[in-house]
């Protein structure tokens, strides 16, 4: 089984609502929205995030699809967040990953999905702001993503940030330092 990815069309906001519902169902913890909110968003939400996040310069995502079916497995995209520069750190331009999600049947390192996106997302930042800084946030308690993000070259910068769903917990904060970088 193979998968692609590309960035999400403008056209394509009813298949992007129907992934992050998926995303949200699935990990509750990873996102900052719940589920029962997300399912009352209307349909002009979910055309507006579809039509940016195609669109737009400041940020992307993209979908991971499988070949053979076309079906929508995952995804994950990037931002500059020069609105929260101080929230991730006041040093230089920062491209933040954000909305990383892969269907539970489509992962695992054999399958490689959640490699070709951040491979994706990463090449996409490196096209526009080479020299930026890239970083994730991850709940305290969403191991799984934490062990992946260190793997793909994530280190923990030893700061954190309140959770804004539970303020009994934390998004950690990771700067990306693959090797050789």
């Amino acid at each position: 089984m193979g998968y692609v990815a590309r960035r999400v069309e403008e056209k394509e906001w009813q298949q992007l609502r129907e992934l992050r519902l998926t995303a949200l169902a699935d990990t509750p913890i990873g996102f900052g929205m719940w589920h029962a909110d997300a399912l009352n968003l209307p349909d002009e939400h979910w055309q507006e995030t579809a039509e940016r996040v195609a669109t737009a310069e400041e940020t992307a995502l993209f979908v991971a699809l499988d070949e053979q079916t076309g079906e929508w497995v995952g995804m994950a995209g990037g931002f500059t967040p020069d609105h929260y520069s101080d929230y991730w750190d006041p040093r230089g331009a920062v491209i933040a990953v954000y909305s990383v999600f892969v269907a539970p049947e489509h992962r695992g390192r054999a399958r490689g999905v959640a490699d070709l996106l951040f491979d994706t997302v990463i090449g996409w930042a490196g096209q526009g702001w080479p020299e930026s800084r890239i970083v994730l946030g991850v709940h305290d308690r969403n191991e799984r993503a934490h062990a992946f993000y260190r793997r793909y070259g994530f280190v923990d910068n030893g700061r954190a940030i309140p959770y804004i769903l539970d303020d009994t917990a934390e998004v950690l904060l990771m700067d990306y330092r693959p090797a050789g970088r």
